[in-house]
């Protein structure tokens, strides 16, 4: 029931739309030709022997079990008769559309086996005629292009109701049941069975063709039908050789095939209905409002005490300084990561001022009034850097380094053909840029060399990656590290020491850091 008032409701909506509207019952008969897929055979036992190939008509000799043999001529085919529930937008040929019918589908399926002789005959191969009827049901949009031919999409529904097979001898059809057709001749041939017999089952068949506007007319179309749930039925055929099963495979038969669709719809019934203007409503006359007057909004009471949010920045770069200290009666206050200090709870209307002092910045006394506001006073200092004396050499693991000058690394080592860091070397790279936060100017170069093990180009390669993972890892700590941190790879052309032993190797494998400038 509810399914009912559900298809009234579409049908009404349709037909109840602001634009001018066709509604249109249509009788369509419908040819179709077509070609079934065919099976997919499965082996179950010994080797495979049938050779499934597509068919889509046989004229011939049918050979029966008793050897009795008749002239036949069988096709995929089908017949249908739908009536069509149409609704069309007259101004542009448009439409939606519901189909509900009954069909029926002839199938032909055909496999190649071994040859082998049946009662004074060569036989090589096996046919199977099976047929489906049922009822339809589809769903369909119409684009039309111009006044005349137009294309459309359509999803269809198909219930099988019967399934048939084709008895060629007595050119009949019969229902498809549990059985077993022996083509056995001195123990060699195939034996054939049918089973697991399924005649109401479901198909589900996209569609697209054209058609041309009007009552009278065709439709051509080409349409791909595919089953939902369970086969039909189960074809199993067994080859025996001398009384020895050589091979036993089974098949399922469904309603999967690709069909070509010609109809003739037949108009029994129309009626148009002209565009609907959108309804408009006259707003009804509203009294006179009332004077009165708006009550004072309340006072909002003023806040006695207030935060004080600080940010320490340098005056030059607007960069964040973490660890100024902050003075402030008696108790000190340290900027995080970020240059942020909050102090909580300040008394509205309070003056006062507070020490500030940072390493390598100018201290000083910073002056403030708290003002009642909404959320945190923001507060901005701005610190001034002390100069810092460019340096003629740099201290380095003990060493003094000039511009120009390398020293080795000694603690960035890597595994043979890797360039992954090990804690060691992270470490190391820890204290070179602690460096160079200490010298704001320092540029430097990090050279990757290699031993001679292995590909040249290959190690030209990985020294040039060990370096490039170095430079990465110290991004986040330098700043400006882009311009700062430069990278070459000399790959193994620079040894230290020869590379004729193993811990010759190994020193060779290392990285260099250059001063470039300070």
């Amino acid at each position: 029931m509810a399914n009912r008032l559900l298809f009234i409701s579409l049908l009404l909506g349709i037909y109840n739309s602001t634009a001018a509207q066709q509604f249109a019952i249509n009788v369509v008969p419908r040819y179709s030709f077509g070609a079934t897929i065919p099976a997919n055979y499965r082996l179950v036992e010994g080797r495979s022997f049938l050779t499934p190939k597509l068919k889509t008509q046989y004229t011939g000799t049918l050979i029966g079990p008793n050897g009795d043999q008749s002239e036949y001529n069988q096709n995929s085919n089908g017949f249908g008769l739908d009536v069509f529930f149409k609704f069309t937008n007259e101004q542009n040929g448009n439409a939606w559309g519901l189909l509900l019918g009954v069909y029926r589908q002839k199938h032909l399926q055909h496999a190649e086996f071994p040859s082998f002789t049946f009662k004074g005959t060569s036989l090589v191969s096996y046919y199977y005629f099976y047929r489906t009827t049922g009822l339809s049901a589809g769903l369909r949009r119409v684009f039309m292009q111009n006044r005349l031919v137009g294309w459309y999409v359509q999803t269809t529904a198909l219930y099988s109701l019967q399934v048939q097979k084709f008895l060629g001898l007595s050119n009949t059809w019969d229902e498809v049941t549990e059985s077993t057709a022996r083509y056995l001749e001195r123990g060699t041939g195939i034996v054939s069975s049918i089973s697991q017999v399924q005649p109401y089952t479901l198909a589900i068949a996209p569609e697209v063709g054209i058609v041309n506007r009007g009552n009278f007319g065709f439709e051509l179309s080409l349409s791909y039908q595919h089953p939902v749930g369970a086969p039909l039925y189960l074809n199993r055929e067994t080859y025996y050789q001398n009384n020895r099963v050589l091979g036993l495979e089974e098949a399922t038969r469904t309603q999967q095939s690709l069909w070509l669709n010609l109809r003739f719809p037949i108009n029994v019934f129309k009626r148009s209905r002209a565009a609907r203007p959108p309804k408009t409503y006259e707003p009804k006359p509203q009294p006179e409002p009332k004077l009165r007057r708006e009550p004072k909004p309340p006072v909002q009471p003023t806040p006695k005490f207030q935060d004080l949010c600080l940010t320490v920045v340098n005056k030059n770069s607007q960069q964040a300084v973490a660890n100024a200290k902050l003075v402030y009666e008696g108790r000190t206050y340290t900027s995080n990561t970020d240059g942020k200090v909050l102090l909580v709870a300040l008394k509205v209307g309070k003056k006062g001022a507070f020490g500030i002092e940072a390493a390598n910045y100018e201290g000083g006394n910073i002056d403030f009034e708290m003002v009642a506001q909404e959320g945190c006073q923001s507060l901005k200092i701005e610190l001034i850097p002390v100069p810092v004396a460019i340096p003629t050499a740099v201290e380095i693991n003990g060493q003094s380094v000039k511009k120009g000058e390398s020293i080795v690394l000694n603690a960035i080592e890597f595994e043979q053909g890797k360039s992954d860091l090990l804690p060691e070397g992270k470490s190391e790279l820890d204290k070179v840029a602690a460096w160079m936060r200490q010298y704001p100017t320092l540029v430097i170069e990090l050279s990757g060399h290699t031993s001679n093990e292995g590909d040249y180009a290959e190690n030209v390669r990985l020294s040039k990656d060990r370096v490039a993972i170095c430079k990465r890892y110290m991004a986040g700590q330098v700043v400006g590290s882009d311009a700062r941190i430069k990278t070459v790879g000399y790959g193994p052309t620079k040894p230290r020491v020869p590379n004729t032993t193993p811990e010759n190797r190994k020193k060779n494998r290392r990285v260099e850091l250059k001063v470039e400038s300070l």
